[in-house]
């Protein structure tokens, strides 16, 4: 039996989430790696392709994040000693995650308007 049919994931096709991004969150990853710059870090200008790396797991799996306020959810983002904080929602009826918005765990919360 080949290997690509013993490795399969227990959804079908159809149960694959379609991730979008809201404005706000194009807008925080902007904001971070403008960050990122200002200390000379070797993620600046890499910061969305990782992050967009690790937020792929949410098509599949979009219930691993942590429950958070507002019926949203959060998907930790591990980065060495710290990460980023991904708040996100859920549509089971339209199969879609919806990412709101992205910050560095160590900023402080969302307000209800920010999300």
């Amino acid at each position: 039996m080949a290997r690509s049919s013993q490795i399969r994931s227990s959804k079908s096709v159809s149960e694959i989430a379609t991730i979008d991004y809201a404005e706000r969150a194009g807008d925080d990853i902007d904001r971070l790696d403008a960050f990122l710059a200002q200390q000379d870090s070797p993620l600046q200008g890499h910061l969305a392709l990782f992050l967009a790396k690790a937020i792929t797991i949410l098509a599949s799996q979009p219930g691993i994040g942590r429950p958070a306020k507002d019926a949203c959810r959060e998907l930790i983002v591990h980065r060495g000693r710290s990460g980023y904080l991904v708040r996100y929602r859920y549509n089971r009826d339209q199969q879609t995650v919806t990412i709101l918005r992205i910050r560095h765990q160590n900023e402080s919360g969302y307000t209800l308007d920010e999300v």
